[in-house]
């Protein structure tokens, strides 16, 4: 969803998602850069910059900073 896209601190035109790795009740957060393609509504295509089963953060974003701590809610 366009709610999980931020802006990329490290490149003034770029973009980035928050992407949730480990495997434990809480888990830590990680800014991924990524190329964004069409906005089909309230979701947008990631071209690149995300693999199949990555588990992107989608509410909150702008509240975290690489690094942090999350608890995934299924």
């Amino acid at each position: 969803p366009l709610t999980a896209v931020v802006r990329d601190p490290r490149q003034s035109d770029g973009f980035a998602v928050m992407i949730a790795q480990g495997d434990s009740a809480i888990e830590s957060v990680r800014l991924q850069p990524v190329v964004l393609g069409n906005v089909y509504g309230n979701m947008i295509a990631a071209n690149s910059g995300i693999q199949s089963g990555e588990r992107v953060v989608t509410t909150g974003v702008s509240l975290l900073k690489d690094g942090d701590s999350v608890r995934v809610i299924p």
